[in-house]
């Protein structure tokens, strides 16, 4: 049996508390308040699903309550990703919202950068098009990839709503991505 998760990643990234995120999942009964030991990595402690997790999923028959089902927060730099072969469809810049890649971006470039970028170093790009730059982690990537700073990761739960993620935006003030892959 293959290990599905969803991603909600902050982008572009922006400081947010990951104990007061933690604390909304809490107080609205979306997760058990009790760390414990139901994330994919065995020495990481995640959330199990709380009385009210039903009400941010599609499918609530399916949320599951054993093995790998829990929910992980990690506040750290980094590139997440659907994972797999994903194949890179645009880059669009902040600004003029120009696809990089319709304009020559090298790829062999770019992911040395996001290697440096996930290193801690600010990396900015120009845009080919208007040619204003920008921070890296501000230009969108196809939806399954995004440079962030907060990552919440549902392992093995069924589709989050959309309005969940517009209730996380207004709540926090702040754009969110929303992503699956699959292990």
């Amino acid at each position: 049996m293959s290990t599905h998760y969803q991603l909600i990643a902050v982008f572009p990234p922006q400081e947010i508390s990951k104990k007061e995120v933690i604390s909304y999942f809490h107080e609205k009964g979306i997760l058990d308040s009790i760390p414990s030991n139901c994330l994919l990595a065995s020495e990481k402690e995640g959330f199990r699903a709380g009385e009210f997790a039903k009400l941010l999923v599609e499918d609530e028959e399916s949320i599951p309550t054993s093995g790998v089902c829990g929910v992980e927060f990690s506040d750290e730099r980094q590139v997440a990703t659907a994972g797999g072969n994903m194949e890179l469809e645009e880059i669009l810049c902040p600004v003029c919202e120009a696809n990089q890649l319709e304009h020559g971006l090298d790829l062999g470039d770019f992911f040395e950068r996001v290697g440096s970028w996930n290193e801690g170093e600010n990396i900015a790009m120009t845009c080919a098009s208007c040619k204003h730059e920008s921070p890296m982690d501000s230009f969108s990537v196809n939806k399954g990839f995004c440079l962030t700073n907060f990552v919440i990761t549902f392992w093995n739960w069924p589709s989050i709503k959309p309005s969940f993620i517009e209730e996380l935006h207004v709540k926090f003030g702040l754009g969110f991505k929303h992503f699956s892959g699959m292990v």
